[in-house]
């Protein structure tokens, strides 16, 4: 009897190993295919890079402000790991320069074109938490001048490693719980040539949508869970019924001190350092769209 019960055990564990091998195998083999499928990038518009001053500063403007590409780059967009998740994996934004380690050294413009407006590697498979979501909004000319500001950084010599999933990172992918494939998210929206700079609505709504300030605030500006490390709190409400009582004096110095108007810190996770180099006139157009946006009920995420 007890010979019995032993032998249906041993069955029992082995047929359970199997089990857990074939779904480590099912989750990897899926995965795989997830991380390395090719998204064609069929149109890459041909763009004419100037070394022009005005052209390069309002690239480097965008590169270090607006976009906020240093936030994850480096303030001398030489790359670094953002974070090293345990067995999620690692996130880490590559060198940009032509130094050693770095990609500018063998990045075509249409290598450019298509990481920064498709978040799609030369290679064709999707980049991991890229913008390319909100940047695919950019104008040429804006486009144009980021390009022309990449390609012409001072070289910094820096080995970064390669963002990549280990293997829960690989099953929450494979369970749709991991949001991070930046092509999949990304519309194909047509190319805008440029848009007028002047303070508006529209130049508002485009600094908030480049900025990825949407997409961190949700497209309507009502706020609510934002996907970041474990203590990343929600996103505030920036409609009219968020703001409240501030003024656009109250708005503009958060941003640029980096303190609410009742004096405590904003968190980490808010990129003010970079919004802080917008010009006046830039977050007074952000301003003027945060107040044209219908109001949306503050959601209690505690």
């Amino acid at each position: 009897m007890k010979r019995n019960i032993f032998k249906w055990l041993k069955r029992g564990a082995i047929a359970l190993i199997c089990l857990i091998l074939a779904a480590i195998a099912a989750i990897y083999g899926i995965s795989s295919y997830q991380l390395n499928r090719s998204h064609p990038v069929t149109e890459l518009p041909k763009l004419t890079l100037a070394n022009n001053p005005d052209v390069l500063a309002r690239g480097g403007h965008i590169a270090t402000s607006i976009g906020m590409c240093t936030e994850c780059h480096g303030g001398d967009l030489g790359g670094k790991v953002i974070a090293d998740a345990g067995p999620l994996g690692i996130v880490a934004a590559p060198n940009l320069t032509s130094g050693k380690g770095g990609i500018g050294a063998t990045y075509t413009n249409d290598d450019w074109v298509r990481a920064i407006r498709h978040g799609v590697r030369r290679d064709g498979s999707s980049l991991l938490i890229m913008s390319s979501e909100s940047f695919v909004h950019m104008t040429k000319e804006d486009l144009t001048a980021v390009i022309s500001y990449l390609k012409q950084l001072t070289p910094v010599d820096r080995d970064v490693p390669k963002s990549h999933l280990r293997y829960l990172g690989r099953t929450l992918l494979v369970t749709g719980e991991l949001d991070v494939l930046s092509a999949e998210k990304t519309p194909n929206l047509p190319l805008v040539k440029t848009i007028n700079q002047k303070p508006s609505i529209e130049y508002g709504m485009y600094l908030a949508t480049i900025g990825n300030c949407r997409g961190c605030h949700g497209a309507d500006l009502s706020g609510g869970e934002v996907h970041g490390p474990p203590g990343t709190p929600p996103a505030a409400n920036l409609t009219p019924t968020g703001i409240g009582t501030w003024s656009e004096a109250d708005f503009v110095r958060t941003l640029r001190t980096g303190k609410r108007p009742n004096g405590k810190d904003l968190h980490p996770s808010m990129p003010w350092p970079q919004a802080a180099l917008m010009t006046d006139d830039e977050l007074h157009a952000i301003w003027l769209y945060m107040r044209s946006v219908p109001p949306k009920p503050i959601v209690d995420n505690s």
